[in-house]
């Protein structure tokens, strides 16, 4: 069986030939990051476990939440993590005159390239992986963890492919296309799964949209981003670090993996503005919680009468009734006062659920490996 990009690279850093998805593996890190919020919570941690950090090039420190600081906590936040990467002797320490978004500066100092094994203690860690790493973000503890030993284990994550193809219309960035992605999927959608973009449509992104797609990838609550590296991904590296890295490709991974294809020439200027104006703007929670309540008020077989759709047994086996009832109610326009804010596909869709969403999802073609 074959590997997405994340599993290869995954596979390499643990020592083993091939991994699983759901498998529990030991990585060996290439880069351990934390911030002015999560460094000084991961210091006192990392003390109980040892007193030298594994690599003094590989654990990174940027005070940038809030520096500078605006507060005699954020200044005692700060001084703590500078004082521990000056007793570590740490190469790699951003404040005053080099400071900044940590996830704009580790790319631009050269510090990630593609292949490698990332962990961040901010959820956004995700932004690497427009270099073809796997970046994931994690807790204070993990990080000291990684600190201290330079491994950490890992839930070896399954994954959605998204086929980029085509070109996007004038004035249609990378944050627009990631937006029309998680408003398709949902926003736990890709619930703990690797966001694996490939296909043509890459080359017409710059490398500043990768960065913003990957980093948004948790919004969809992914593992991780990742994109395929071409020349443009490969010249970026080669101009910002001197630093070795391996490309891994996608391969075909076993048929429960989805495949979505997004076609970039149709997210248009003109049509962002139509959503837009149709976007109602409303509270997140109250969406979300009418929702299901109009769900409980309406039964499955209601629906799906109203829907004129002949039930054959439950809709969807792998999602309860409230879950479907909420899909046909948005989808279909059973009310349209309600709308769907999230749904999670199925791992193993049935046929019915396939070719319904693919007549309804507009801009969206699926297709299931």
């Amino acid at each position: 069986m074959g590997m997405t990009m994340t599993q290869k690279i995954l596979a390499a850093h643990a020592g083993l030939d091939s991994v699983e998805a759901g498998q529990l593996i030991e990585a060996k890190l290439d880069v351990v990051m934390a911030n002015d919020i999560t460094g000084p919570m991961a210091v006192p941690v990392f003390r109980q476990m040892a007193d030298k950090v594994f690599d003094k090039d590989k654990v990174i420190l940027v005070p940038d939440h809030f520096t500078p600081n605006k507060d005699i906590k954020s200044a005692e936040n700060s001084k703590s993590i500078r004082e521990f990467a000056k007793e570590q002797g740490l190469t790699h320490y951003y404040e005053v005159g080099q400071m900044g978004i940590e996830h704009a500066i580790l790319p631009e100092k050269g510090i990630t390239v593609a292949g490698e094994c990332i962990i961040g203690a901010d959820s956004h860690t995700c932004t690497y992986g427009a270099l073809g790493a796997f970046s994931t973000g994690v807790g204070t503890t993990d990080i000291a963890t990684g600190m201290a030993t330079g491994e950490l284990w890992f839930k070896v994550p399954s994954a959605i492919k998204f086929v980029l193809t085509g070109k996007p219309g004038p004035y249609v960035s990378g944050k627009d296309i990631i937006i029309h992605i998680i408003g398709r999927i949902g926003v736990d959608g890709a619930l703990y799964k690797s966001m694996e973009f490939v296909g043509d449509g890459i080359a017409s992104l710059t490398m500043d949209d990768r960065f913003t797609m990957a980093n948004m990838a948790i919004e969809a609550g992914a593992k991780n981003g990742i994109f395929l590296i071409d020349e443009k991904a490969e010249e970026y590296m080669k101009e910002h670090s001197k630093r070795d890295y391996k490309i891994y490709a996608w391969s075909e991974s076993d048929r429960d993996q989805l495949l979505h294809e997004i076609k970039a020439k149709e997210m248009t200027d003109e049509r962002i503005q139509e959503f837009m104006k149709a976007e109602k703007w409303v509270d997140y929670q109250e969406v979300f919680t009418k929702r299901f309540e109009l769900s409980r008020r309406l039964s499955l077989e209601e629906a799906l009468e109203r829907a004129e759709i002949e039930p054959e047994g439950k809709f969807h086996d792998g999602l309860d009734d409230a879950v479907n009832t909420a899909y046909l109610i948005e989808k279909l326009e059973l009310n349209p006062e309600y709308q769907l804010v999230s749904y999670e596909m199925p791992d193993k869709p049935s046929e019915h659920l396939c070719s319904t969403l693919g007549e309804l999802f507009a801009g969206l073609n699926l297709n299931f490996a």
